[in-house]
């Protein structure tokens, strides 16, 4: 072969080796846009989820914040009914010794 179809021959070998790297390289590069898009979605996806729950989280604090003012109130009325409970047992506790001690009272007599 004369040296200018070796030339020929090394010019065309390199311009289709680089034609095939990028042809590869357009392939590769729709993959990464495919993923690219997916990942897009996926994060609009999620992203919405994520607005959702913390929707639901902020309605969840409220009503644990409102059972707890309930709670609060329960167990002041709680108390309050244990104080009365008691007062109203020292009561009893005071007219059954009256009451005993009138028993005796009349029994002497």
């Amino acid at each position: 072969m004369s040296p200018k179809t070796d030339i020929i021959q090394h010019l065309t070998d390199s311009v289709t080796k680089s034609l095939g790297e990028i042809v590869s390289l357009k392939e590769t590069l729709k993959q990464h846009e495919d993923t690219i898009t997916k990942l897009n979605n996926k994060n609009g996806e999620l992203t919405l989820e994520l607005t959702g729950c913390k929707s639901e989280a902020a309605e969840l604090t409220e009503q644990v914040a409102n059972l707890n003012k309930e709670l609060h109130i329960h167990d002041e009325l709680v108390k309050k009914l244990e104080s009365e409970n008691k007062a109203l047992t020292a009561a009893v506790e005071k007219l059954e010794k009256g009451k005993s001690a009138k028993t005796k009272e009349t029994a002497q007599n």
